[in-house]
Formats: C-alpha cells, sequence, structure tokens
C-alpha cells in the first residue's frame, strides 16, 4: 500500500525516468499483486511481477530472485533488492543482491535485517540516495 511506504512515487519517477526497469518479487501470487498494483495505478510502471505461484521454492530461498535476475537478463550486482520482510531479504541476499531494508517503522525492524542488508532504510526516498551513489547511477 502507498501510505505504508512514503517516497514510493517519487522513486518510482526517479527509477522511470532513468529507464531503470524495476520487478515485484513477493511471496503472494502473481494475481493479486497485479490487481494491488493495479487498484494503485502502478501496474505499467513495473517490467514483471514474479509471484510465489511462478517458482518451486518460494522466499526465503533464492529462487523468485534468480527468475527476476533471469527475466532482466542481468546480473545480481547491477541490481538491488528492497525487502520489508527477512524472508524476502534472504531470498534477495542468497541469490546474490544487495539489499536494502526498508521499514517506515525502525522499531518494528527484526534483528534478522541487520545481518542481511547493507542498510536499513526509513523511508524509499532514502533508497534513492543509496542507488545513485552504490549502483554509480548517474543524474
Amino acid at each position: 500500500q502507498r501510505q505504508n511506504y512514503p517516497g514510493a512515487e517519487a522513486l518510482l519517477g526517479w527509477l522511470e525516468v532513468r529507464c531503470i526497469p524495476k520487478v515485484i518479487v513477493s511471496n503472494s501470487e502473481a494475481a493479486v499483486v497485479r490487481i494491488g498494483l493495479e487498484r494503485l495505478g502502478w501496474l505499467a510502471r513495473f517490467e514483471d511481477v514474479i509471484g510465489v505461484d511462478d517458482v518451486a521454492h518460494p522466499k526465503p530461498h533464492p529462487a523468485p530472485y534468480n527468475m527476476a535476475l533471469q527475466r532482466l537478463g542481468l546480473p545480481a550486482g547491477a541490481c538491488v533488492a528492497l525487502e520489508d520482510s527477512v524472508a524476502g531479504a534472504t531470498s534477495a541476499f542468497k541469490a546474490g543482491l544487495p539489499v536494502l531494508g526498508v521499514q517506515a517503522q525502525p522499531a518494528l525492524r527484526p534483528a534478522a535485517l541487520h545481518d542481511l542488508c547493507v542498510t536499513l532504510l526509513e523511508d524509499l526516498t532514502e533508497a534513492r540516495d543509496w542507488i545513485e551513489q552504490q549502483l554509480l547511477v548517474t543524474t
């Protein structure tokens, strides 16, 4: 939900201007995720949706993120995962992606996220700064 992730709209716009592809990797069924994105008016903003029904092994297994990398045709080092759960962060980490832990309320962050994530963010506007600095995206 949009209100749960401050900065999401701005981050999506920033990524779109730079033609940076975006994939949703979820432990929900892909159709359910697509419905949610459509309700937000965001479905067309993502190149793909990987759901639990698309892979043999769900998060925390790396299979969902490996599928996303395969579909994008990109190596893990050229990508970043934004994750709000330990299972998701574990999946992305095992697939070799740098993981940005996103949770608006730091008090609710599970301790395990600290070990899996390169940084923990309070909102998605901070993700833009990390992407610019670490993935060398030019403005």
